[in-house]
């Protein structure tokens, strides 16, 4: 974060506004009121690390959303959106970065979720509070806008349809869950927290570079960790188990490894007959379950 050489003269003038009773508007930072298309007024510590955070920052409009500040603006000609609590910290940071690095990536997801038609419109760079930085990629497809999301190390991290996503604004969660990943990840850093209809959370991490979702019940036990596996890392055993089965010729989109109560155990993610087919093959390589969806 930069600091602003106007930062002494912005919170002087901010003060006498507000010792004037003028509250009608707020200041860019040159001090153009102008430039600020709302009659919102932040307060001097929002404020303040907004112009710190955010220097070069134009057509600020200001607005609040579930007790946040919620600053609209361009950015180097680019949108941008931040989210800042009363006392003036950043929660959530959305800048604008180039698509073009992310594109194979998105094809390969939206491939084997048999998306097609689709065009990328942009992508965001997603700096959150306590969280690790995740890049969003918008894509448009037959009137739907769908959000991907990565890891900053370009691991695939979720698909969201843009009406239902919150992904972007700032992420509570109790700390209880966060005691609860501590003892089985002490260093891992939280990328993303969801909850499923069946009272479970999920908590994407990441374990080093690794990205995994360690999954939680309603009481914080843990249920299970679950990650991609590259094509080496997948024992002999288990590949041997997949291609003598009737399974075997199916061409495979992705592997992972989940560790549960019934310890290890490796999901082939495939098509057949036009549906989804999720194959759990033990360590030692024998097939349990075919679940097609």
């Amino acid at each position: 974060m930069k600091k602003s050489k106007y930062n002494i003269w912005i919170l002087a003038v901010v003060l006498a506004l507000m010792s004037t009773g003028c509250s009608s508007d707020t200041l860019s930072e040159n001090g153009d009121a102008s430039a600020v298309t709302t009659s919102i007024n932040p307060g001097t510590l929002v404020l303040k690390a907004f112009y710190d955070d955010y220097q070069g920052a134009e057509h600020i409009s200001w607005s609040i959303k579930d007790d946040y500040y919620v600053a609209d603006f361009s950015l180097n000609t680019e949108p941008a959106t931040a989210w800042y609590s009363e006392s003036g910290e950043l929660e959530v940071g959305k800048t604008s970065v180039s698509s073009a690095k992310f594109e194979t990536a998105v094809s390969t997801v939206l491939s084997q979720m048999n998306v097609s038609g689709w065009q990328v419109k942009g992508a965001h760079q997603l700096d959150r509070k306590n969280l690790s930085t995740i890049y969003q990629v918008e894509v448009t497809e037959d009137n739907n806008d769908i959000n991907v999301y990565f890891t900053q190390y370009g691991d695939y991290i979720k698909t969201a349809y843009d009406s239902q996503d919150i992904t972007d604004e700032p992420i509570d969660f109790s700390s209880e869950l966060s005691v609860a990943l501590q003892k089985i990840f002490s260093n891992a850093v939280i990328v993303d927290v969801t909850s499923t209809s069946f009272q479970i959370t999920n908590v994407g991490i990441l374990d080093g570079v690794r990205y995994k979702v360690v999954s939680f019940d309603a009481d914080y036990s843990w249920v299970a960790t679950i990650w991609d596996l590259h094509d080496n890392e997948i024992p002999d055993v288990v590949v041997a188990g997949f291609k003598n089965s009737k399974y075997g010729s199916q061409t495979v989109n992705n592997v992972k490894a989940k560790i549960g109560s019934n310890g290890l155990n490796y999901l082939y993610y495939f098509e057949q007959e036009s549906k989804n087919v999720i194959l759990t093959i033990t360590e030692e390589g024998r097939l349990t379950s075919a679940i097609s969806y």
